[in-house]
């Protein structure tokens, strides 16, 4: 696990959240990577302004807070 790349991450999700919504996601990602670290040999990726990407980000985090499956008990701690 700790040499998981985020996109690898976001892919065992798929199975339980919108693979669409997993696709924006990562478009977040790819942006994010270009804006920190601009590699003049790769392209500009779409653009993702800040409230748009917090918006997927969000989404992503509360469909999985939010799912059956991630779902526990926390009286029985």
């Amino acid at each position: 696990m700790e040499y998981w790349k985020a996109n690898d991450i976001l892919d065992l999700f798929k199975v339980v959240l919108n693979p669409e919504l997993i696709g924006r996601a990562k478009q977040v990602k790819k942006y994010r990577d270009w804006v920190a670290h601009r590699n003049p040999k790769k392209g500009q990726p779409t653009n993702v302004p800040p409230k748009s990407a917090f918006k997927i980000l969000s989404c992503v985090i509360e469909q999985i807070e939010t799912h059956a499956e991630f779902q526990h008990d926390t009286d029985t701690a």
